[in-house]
């Protein structure tokens, strides 16, 4: 397969979406028992760790969710988006460096060359 780094990237993207869907519902089901346990422990954990944990995850999933669509079809601000979320997981050692590289390098050297035609004329010169 000639664009093998820009399918990985979409893959791994398409990945992320769906474990961070999982780890939000984990985190649901958590919440719910956390507001039927009646100990204090349990209700501090929920507001401070447990609520805002789950709603980054669920911003998380809904983000890569709304880039791989963009890269499935070939939105130029999709490939941008997968070139600042790979400088983001640079800091994320060891496995988080590796993805960062492949969505770097996908979306700037392993592209195919019909990816930059979704582009208007009108709106290259911008």
């Amino acid at each position: 397969m000639k664009y093998k780094s820009f399918t990985w990237s979409i893959g791994i993207l398409q990945f992320l979406a769906w474990f961070s869907i999982v780890a939000f519902a984990i985190f649901c089901l958590i919440i719910l028992y956390a507001i039927f346990e009646k100990e204090p422990i349990m209700q501090v954990a929920l507001y401070v760790y447990i609520a805002p944990l789950t709603i980054a995850l669920l911003i998380q999933a809904i983000l890569y969710y709304i880039i791989t669509k963009g890269l499935l079809n070939k939105k130029q601000w999709a490939r941008y988006a997968t070139i600042l979320l790979g400088v983001f997981m640079l800091f994320g050692f060891p496995i988080g460096t590796v993805v960062g590289i492949l969505f770097i390098y996908g979306m700037t050297k392993g592209l195919p060359n019909d990816f930059s035609r979704s582009i208007s004329p009108e709106m290259e010169c911008l």
